[in-house]
Order: structure tokens, then sequence, then C-alpha cells
């Protein structure tokens, strides 16, 4: 019989690979700590899908009493997200329901606190034995980058599109993905020259290579396509967090990148940091010298 006083319940939190971020790590310190693991996955305008709408279920080895589910409209009295509209209601629910319960702020002061090893001891001192519930976008522990491409598996649908947006390169090529519009640090240290001097350093090792381009920002498209004519390869449709649709392209443009030969991304971007997981950090972030650790990589 599973220990109800040793249990975790993670809601994952914020955009898509914040969230395969947390799960993972929150498989990983299930596994090392002997808990067992509740995952539900709510819709919401940060990430508008379901997940099998994007991967095949998961099924993860070595955790005790895991389930995996969409968030259901009961849950909405248990498993309210926090906002000042609501916010007590919200924390008298959640310790109805556990012993100990965290969001993002007590989160984030741990994420930047803790690193390596004293992170998941850290977290491990405040959740073994307990019944414990947390909404999270963090890592809770360090776990192999191996995890992220064993756990999460596109559909088919997804994979047959992975595969028809890459068929138009014929060469070797380079993933590039330049986060723009609405992310200050990625703007600020990771310039549209120093991915230019990043692509052609990767040139100089891959001769001959194509570039497939992942942005949010048309007018990067124009100035690649004039640094690097006829060699970059970019989808016409756009990934978007509030549409299925946009969820879709958003795990393909992932996943392209990740089977790129070599792979540039943007500093502070969790987007990019989760092609490196899944690549098996063949690449480099563009940044420029002053730019600040990224307590997050």
């Amino acid at each position: 019989m599973l220990n109800s006083k040793n249990q975790l319940t993670l809601v994952p939190t914020e955009g898509l690979t914040n969230r395969m971020r947390t799960m993972a790590s929150a498989i990983a310190f299930c596994q090392e700590q002997g808990m067992s693991l509740s995952i539900i996955w709510q819709k919401h305008k940060e990430c508008y899908c379901h997940f099998t709408d994007l991967f095949q279920p998961l099924s993860p080895s070595g955790v005790k009493g895991f389930r995996f589910r969409e968030k259901r409209w009961f849950d909405l009295f248990y498993y309210l997200r926090p906002r000042r509209r609501y916010l007590y209601l919200a924390k008298l629910m959640h310790w109805f329901k556990s012993d100990v319960c965290m969001h993002f702020t007590q989160l984030n002061h741990i994420a930047e606190h803790y690193q390596g090893a004293a992170l998941g001891q850290h977290m491990a001192s405040l959740l073994k034995g307990k019944k414990a519930l947390l909404f999270s976008c963090f890592r809770m522990c360090d776990y192999p980058d191996a995890l992220n491409a064993a756990l999460f598996k596109p559909t088919e649908e997804i994979e047959q599109r992975i595969r028809q947006r890459l068929a138009p390169i014929k060469h070797a090529f380079i993933g590039v993905h330049i986060r723009r519009t609405d992310h200050y640090l990625s703007k600020t240290y990771s310039t549209i020259d120093t991915f230019v001097d990043e692509m052609k350093k990767a040139e100089q090792m891959h001769q001959g290579a194509h570039f497939y381009l992942a942005t949010d920002d048309d007018e990067v498209k124009q100035r690649m396509q004039q640094e690097f004519p006829g060699r970059v390869h970019y989808a016409e449709s756009t990934a978007s967090r509030t549409s299925v649709e946009g969820m879709k392209e958003a795990v393909v443009d992932l996943f392209a990148l990740a089977r790129a030969d070599y792979f540039i991304g943007s500093f502070a971007s969790s987007f990019s940091r989760m092609v490196l997981a899944l690549n098996g950090a063949k690449g480099v972030i563009a940044k420029s010298p002053d730019a600040p650790r990224d307590w997050q990589s």
C-alpha cells in the first residue's frame, strides 16, 4: 500500500518547455526519493492544449503509483491556481489537500539559491514523508538530459509534420532559435549580431550547412535571408501558446531544432534550453560577453 504521507501532486505551470522541465524533474525526484507522483495537467492560456494533443501518454519507470490526468471541472475547488482575486480561498483549499503546498514565489527562491545536488537535497528535506502539492515550472532536482527524450514522444501526427518540415533540407543543417517579441533578457543579451557571429562560426564546422530558423519575428527572418541567402528555412506558420494549432507548431519547431547537427539558442529561454537537453547539448547559446549567469540553465 502506498504511503499517503509520502506523495507528491504536481500541477505544471507556465509555458510548454517549463512544464516539460518540471515534470521530468519531478519524475526523477520521486524515483530517487521513493515517493508516489500524480501530475495534473491544466489547459491554460500559457499552454492552451491538452498534453495528448502534443505527446504520447507518459509511462515513466520506477515511480510508485504514478498517475497523470487532465484537470477536471471539480478540481477547481482543490487546485485553484493562486491569483490575487481568490488568493485566500486557493490557499485554504491547498492546505486542506496537503501537508506542504508550494507556489511560484517559494519555488523561484529555492531555484535561485540551490543548484546541482543541493537542490534535490533541499527539496527532499521539505517534501520527503509529506503529502505535498506543488504548482511549479521549476526543476526539483538535477536529472539527466536523456530523460526528456525518453519521456516526451510527439504524437504520430506531429512526427509526420516534423518529417515534412525537414524534408526540403537536403544538407547538414544548423538549428537556430531566436526569441524576440516578449522576452527582455533574450533581446538584450542575444542580439541579432551575436546570432550572426555564432552562425558564421557554425558554418566553419559544418561546411555547406543550411539553417532551420525558429523565431517569433518576421524582421529576423528577413535579416537572416540577407546574411545567408538561399540557406535559411523556416515555417510560414507561427507557433503560439494560445491555440492548440499554435502549440503543435511549437512542438514541431522544438523537435526539428533538436534533430539539427548543431544548435544555436537564445539566452534565458527555456525553449532553447530544452532543445539542448533533447539533442545531447550539441550547440551553444548566443549571448554577449556581459550576459549574467542564467541560473535556470
